[in-house]
Protein backbone atom coordinates (compact mmCIF):
# COMPACT_ATOMS: atom_id res chain seq x y z
CA UNK A 1 0.00 0.00 0.00
CA UNK A 2 1.63 3.35 -0.82
CA UNK A 3 1.97 6.41 1.89
CA UNK A 4 -0.94 7.84 -0.53
CA UNK A 5 -3.08 5.50 -0.05
CA UNK A 6 -2.40 4.63 3.66
CA UNK A 7 -2.84 8.69 4.57
CA UNK A 8 -6.19 8.61 2.80
CA UNK A 9 -7.65 5.49 4.62
CA UNK A 10 -6.15 7.04 7.96
CA UNK A 11 -7.89 10.35 7.31
CA UNK A 12 -11.49 9.68 6.37
CA UNK A 13 -11.98 6.09 7.24
CA UNK A 14 -12.54 4.90 3.58
CA UNK A 15 -10.47 2.78 1.30
CA UNK A 16 -9.52 3.56 -1.84
CA UNK A 17 -11.03 2.48 -4.84
CA UNK A 18 -7.31 0.79 -5.77
CA UNK A 19 -7.72 -0.59 -2.13
CA UNK A 20 -11.07 -1.86 -2.15
CA UNK A 21 -10.37 -4.22 -5.39
CA UNK A 22 -9.42 -6.94 -3.12
CA UNK A 23 -12.68 -7.58 -1.20
CA UNK A 24 -14.93 -9.77 -2.45
CA UNK A 25 -17.35 -8.79 -5.11
CA UNK A 26 -21.16 -9.02 -3.46
CA UNK A 27 -23.26 -11.66 -4.97
CA UNK A 28 -27.21 -10.97 -5.82
CA UNK A 29 -27.85 -13.24 -2.79
CA UNK A 30 -26.13 -10.10 -0.73
CA UNK A 31 -27.86 -7.70 -2.31
CA UNK A 32 -30.85 -9.80 -1.92
CA UNK A 33 -30.59 -10.36 1.68
CA UNK A 34 -29.37 -6.55 2.51
CA UNK A 35 -33.25 -5.87 0.74
CA UNK A 36 -34.71 -7.86 2.54
CA UNK A 37 -33.00 -6.67 5.75
CA UNK A 38 -34.17 -2.71 4.89
CA UNK A 39 -37.50 -3.45 4.43
CA UNK A 40 -38.20 -5.81 7.63
CA UNK A 41 -36.32 -2.73 9.23
CA UNK A 42 -38.84 -0.21 7.36
CA UNK A 43 -41.74 -2.05 8.20
CA UNK A 44 -40.70 -2.23 11.73
CA UNK A 45 -39.71 2.12 11.58
CA UNK A 46 -43.02 3.00 9.82
CA UNK A 47 -45.66 1.23 12.30
CA UNK A 48 -44.88 4.13 14.79
CA UNK A 49 -43.05 6.97 12.22
CA UNK A 50 -44.59 8.70 9.44
CA UNK A 51 -47.97 8.30 7.33
CA UNK A 52 -47.09 5.75 5.50
CA UNK A 53 -50.60 4.25 3.92
CA UNK A 54 -51.58 0.34 5.41
CA UNK A 55 -48.77 0.62 8.05
CA UNK A 56 -49.75 3.19 9.43
CA UNK A 57 -53.15 1.85 9.84
CA UNK A 58 -51.26 -0.57 11.80
CA UNK A 59 -49.36 1.46 14.02
CA UNK A 60 -52.89 2.72 16.33
CA UNK A 61 -53.41 -0.56 17.45
CA UNK A 62 -49.94 -1.86 17.81
CA UNK A 63 -49.37 1.52 20.33
CA UNK A 64 -52.45 1.58 22.16
CA UNK A 65 -51.35 -2.53 22.90
CA UNK A 66 -47.62 -1.45 23.77
CA UNK A 67 -49.38 1.56 26.03
CA UNK A 68 -51.52 -1.02 27.24
CA UNK A 69 -48.85 -3.76 28.38
CA UNK A 70 -46.27 -1.27 30.09
CA UNK A 71 -49.40 0.59 31.89
CA UNK A 72 -48.31 4.51 31.06
CA UNK A 73 -50.25 7.14 32.34
CA UNK A 74 -49.26 10.33 30.69
CA UNK A 75 -49.98 12.52 27.51
CA UNK A 76 -50.28 10.86 24.23
CA UNK A 77 -46.99 12.59 22.90
CA UNK A 78 -45.38 11.47 26.22
CA UNK A 79 -46.18 8.24 25.74
CA UNK A 80 -45.48 7.83 22.25
CA UNK A 81 -42.14 9.13 23.20
CA UNK A 82 -41.44 6.53 25.66
CA UNK A 83 -42.97 3.55 23.49
CA UNK A 84 -40.81 4.62 20.44
CA UNK A 85 -37.50 4.51 22.99
CA UNK A 86 -38.73 0.63 23.92
CA UNK A 87 -39.86 0.18 19.74
CA UNK A 88 -36.06 2.38 18.51
CA UNK A 89 -33.48 2.27 21.21
CA UNK A 90 -33.63 -0.94 23.46
CA UNK A 91 -35.32 -3.38 21.21
CA UNK A 92 -32.65 -2.89 18.34
CA UNK A 93 -29.68 -2.95 20.86
CA UNK A 94 -30.68 -6.15 22.13
CA UNK A 95 -31.25 -8.08 18.95
CA UNK A 96 -28.46 -6.19 17.48
CA UNK A 97 -25.99 -6.86 20.82
CA UNK A 98 -27.21 -10.26 21.99
CA UNK A 99 -28.97 -12.31 18.66
CA UNK A 100 -26.21 -10.66 15.97
CA UNK A 101 -23.73 -10.43 18.33
CA UNK A 102 -21.90 -6.85 17.71
CA UNK A 103 -20.47 -5.21 19.57
CA UNK A 104 -22.19 -1.50 20.90
CA UNK A 105 -19.45 0.20 19.32
CA UNK A 106 -20.24 -1.72 15.76
CA UNK A 107 -23.91 -0.73 16.17
CA UNK A 108 -23.12 3.09 16.40
CA UNK A 109 -22.14 3.92 19.74
CA UNK A 110 -19.19 5.42 19.16
CA UNK A 111 -17.97 8.82 20.14
CA UNK A 112 -17.03 12.27 18.01
CA UNK A 113 -13.41 13.81 17.96
CA UNK A 114 -13.20 17.43 17.92
CA UNK A 115 -11.38 17.46 14.61
CA UNK A 116 -15.31 15.53 13.25
CA UNK A 117 -16.93 18.46 14.88
CA UNK A 118 -15.53 20.75 12.79
CA UNK A 119 -16.36 18.78 9.77
CA UNK A 120 -20.03 19.46 11.31
CA UNK A 121 -19.54 22.83 11.91
CA UNK A 122 -18.45 22.95 8.14
CA UNK A 123 -21.82 20.68 6.95
CA UNK A 124 -24.20 23.29 9.18
CA UNK A 125 -22.57 26.34 7.09
CA UNK A 126 -23.46 24.71 4.03
CA UNK A 127 -27.06 23.54 5.31
CA UNK A 128 -27.92 26.99 6.33
CA UNK A 129 -29.15 28.55 2.98
CA UNK A 130 -31.43 25.50 2.61
CA UNK A 131 -32.39 26.13 6.56
CA UNK A 132 -33.73 29.67 6.10
CA UNK A 133 -35.65 28.86 2.91
CA UNK A 134 -37.58 26.06 5.01
CA UNK A 135 -38.34 28.39 7.28
CA UNK A 136 -39.80 31.02 5.68
CA UNK A 137 -42.30 28.80 4.23
CA UNK A 138 -46.19 28.88 5.24
CA UNK A 139 -46.29 25.22 5.24
CA UNK A 140 -43.41 25.09 7.61
CA UNK A 141 -45.36 27.74 9.82
CA UNK A 142 -48.49 25.96 10.41
CA UNK A 143 -46.89 22.80 10.94
CA UNK A 144 -44.95 23.86 13.75
CA UNK A 145 -46.35 26.60 15.30
CA UNK A 146 -49.51 24.72 17.36
CA UNK A 147 -46.00 23.01 19.28
CA UNK A 148 -44.37 26.61 19.63
CA UNK A 149 -47.46 27.78 21.06
CA UNK A 150 -47.85 24.40 23.62
CA UNK A 151 -44.18 25.60 25.18
CA UNK A 152 -41.06 25.35 23.07
CA UNK A 153 -38.50 24.06 25.65
CA UNK A 154 -40.78 21.02 26.46
CA UNK A 155 -41.20 20.21 22.02
CA UNK A 156 -37.62 21.04 22.15
CA UNK A 157 -36.51 18.43 24.98
CA UNK A 158 -39.24 15.50 24.01
CA UNK A 159 -37.98 15.82 20.22
CA UNK A 160 -34.48 15.80 20.97
CA UNK A 161 -35.14 12.62 22.62
CA UNK A 162 -37.27 11.47 19.72
CA UNK A 163 -33.76 12.18 17.58
CA UNK A 164 -31.42 10.08 20.00
CA UNK A 165 -33.99 7.05 19.49
CA UNK A 166 -34.29 7.66 15.45
CA UNK A 167 -30.65 8.02 14.88
CA UNK A 168 -29.56 5.27 17.37
CA UNK A 169 -32.00 2.96 14.89
CA UNK A 170 -31.25 4.10 11.73
CA UNK A 171 -27.72 5.01 11.51
CA UNK A 172 -26.49 2.62 14.09
CA UNK A 173 -27.88 -0.11 12.21
CA UNK A 174 -27.18 1.18 9.10
CA UNK A 175 -23.31 1.19 10.74
CA UNK A 176 -23.59 -2.73 11.51
CA UNK A 177 -25.12 -3.34 7.93
CA UNK A 178 -21.86 -1.46 6.44
CA UNK A 179 -19.18 -3.61 7.62
CA UNK A 180 -18.13 -6.01 4.93
CA UNK A 181 -18.28 -9.25 6.67
CA UNK A 182 -22.02 -8.61 6.81
CA UNK A 183 -22.84 -7.08 2.95
CA UNK A 184 -19.79 -8.82 1.18
CA UNK A 185 -18.65 -12.09 2.73
CA UNK A 186 -15.18 -10.44 3.09
CA UNK A 187 -13.37 -10.42 6.78
CA UNK A 188 -11.87 -7.09 5.58
CA UNK A 189 -12.64 -4.32 8.14
CA UNK A 190 -13.24 -0.83 7.11
CA UNK A 191 -11.98 0.91 10.23
CA UNK A 192 -13.34 4.17 10.32
CA UNK A 193 -13.59 4.99 14.38
CA UNK A 194 -10.22 4.26 14.49
CA UNK A 195 -9.14 6.23 11.86
CA UNK A 196 -8.09 9.52 13.61
CA UNK A 197 -5.69 7.67 15.81
CA UNK A 198 -2.80 9.72 15.63
CA UNK A 199 -3.96 12.91 13.75
CA UNK A 200 -3.50 15.16 16.40
CA UNK A 201 -1.24 17.62 14.20
CA UNK A 202 -3.05 18.68 11.41
CA UNK A 203 -2.50 22.10 9.77
CA UNK A 204 -4.56 24.38 7.83
CA UNK A 205 -7.54 23.68 6.07
CA UNK A 206 -6.06 19.46 5.84
CA UNK A 207 -9.52 18.59 7.46
CA UNK A 208 -11.44 20.16 4.14
CA UNK A 209 -9.47 18.26 1.98
CA UNK A 210 -10.31 15.49 3.99
CA UNK A 211 -14.11 15.91 3.52
CA UNK A 212 -13.06 15.27 -0.22
CA UNK A 213 -12.13 12.18 0.22
CA UNK A 214 -15.63 11.12 1.71
CA UNK A 215 -16.65 9.76 -1.01
CA UNK A 216 -13.95 7.66 -2.31
CA UNK A 217 -16.58 4.50 -1.18
CA UNK A 218 -16.67 1.45 -3.10
CA UNK A 219 -20.02 1.41 -5.07
CA UNK A 220 -21.23 -1.32 -3.25
CA UNK A 221 -22.31 0.82 -0.33
CA UNK A 222 -24.10 3.59 -2.28
CA UNK A 223 -27.04 0.71 -2.33
CA UNK A 224 -27.00 0.88 1.66
CA UNK A 225 -26.96 4.22 1.62
CA UNK A 226 -29.68 5.28 -0.42
CA UNK A 227 -32.10 2.81 0.87
CA UNK A 228 -31.23 4.59 4.50
CA UNK A 229 -32.18 7.98 3.02
CA UNK A 230 -35.16 6.53 1.49
CA UNK A 231 -36.52 5.28 4.84
CA UNK A 232 -35.13 8.55 6.18
CA UNK A 233 -37.48 10.27 3.93
CA UNK A 234 -40.57 8.19 4.84
CA UNK A 235 -40.66 9.10 8.31
CA UNK A 236 -41.09 12.37 7.75
CA UNK A 237 -44.12 12.02 5.21
CA UNK A 238 -47.19 13.99 6.77
CA UNK A 239 -44.63 16.48 7.41
CA UNK A 240 -44.97 19.97 4.87
CA UNK A 241 -43.92 18.88 1.91
CA UNK A 242 -40.75 20.67 1.58
CA UNK A 243 -39.34 18.89 4.32
CA UNK A 244 -40.21 15.81 3.30
CA UNK A 245 -38.62 16.09 0.00
CA UNK A 246 -35.34 17.70 1.77
CA UNK A 247 -35.57 14.55 3.94
CA UNK A 248 -34.08 12.53 1.29
CA UNK A 249 -30.43 14.22 0.23
CA UNK A 250 -30.02 14.95 3.99
CA UNK A 251 -30.79 11.25 4.95
CA UNK A 252 -28.46 10.03 2.38
CA UNK A 253 -25.59 12.49 3.92
CA UNK A 254 -26.81 11.65 7.53
CA UNK A 255 -25.81 7.61 5.67
CA UNK A 256 -22.33 9.17 4.88
CA UNK A 257 -21.72 10.71 8.37
CA UNK A 258 -22.05 7.48 10.10
CA UNK A 259 -20.40 5.52 7.19
CA UNK A 260 -17.31 7.70 7.64
CA UNK A 261 -17.59 8.41 11.69
CA UNK A 262 -19.12 4.80 13.08
CA UNK A 263 -21.02 6.81 15.09
CA UNK A 264 -24.86 7.99 15.83
CA UNK A 265 -23.44 10.54 17.38
CA UNK A 266 -22.51 13.06 14.77
CA UNK A 267 -25.88 12.39 12.37
CA UNK A 268 -28.02 13.32 15.75
CA UNK A 269 -25.70 16.23 16.46
CA UNK A 270 -26.04 18.20 12.86
CA UNK A 271 -29.93 16.91 12.73
CA UNK A 272 -30.28 18.51 16.18
CA UNK A 273 -28.26 22.02 15.12
CA UNK A 274 -30.51 22.16 11.71
CA UNK A 275 -33.62 20.95 13.31
CA UNK A 276 -33.71 23.59 16.18
CA UNK A 277 -32.66 26.47 13.43
CA UNK A 278 -35.18 26.15 11.53
CA UNK A 279 -37.84 26.34 14.53
CA UNK A 280 -36.47 29.61 16.11
CA UNK A 281 -36.10 31.35 12.48
CA UNK A 282 -39.50 30.44 11.96
CA UNK A 283 -40.55 31.95 15.77
CA UNK A 284 -37.59 35.19 14.39
CA UNK A 285 -39.47 35.90 10.86
CA UNK A 286 -43.05 35.27 12.50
Amino acid sequence: MSNKSSAIEKSTGFRSKKNLNHLEEPKPRNYIRLLIAFLALSFYTLLLWGNVPLISSLGTPYFSFLKKIINLHLPHYQSWVVISGIHFLLVPLIIGRFFMKFSFRKLGLGGISFSQFKVLLLLYLVALPALIWLSTREDMYQYYQPYIKEGLWTYLLWTNLIMVFEHVSLQGILVAFMEPAFFSGSSEQISGSESNKGKKNKRGLMWVRDFQNWFRIDPYYYFVILLDGLLFMLIHVGKPISEVLTAFPGGVFLALLAFKFKSFLPCYLIHTMTAGTIIFLIIIFN
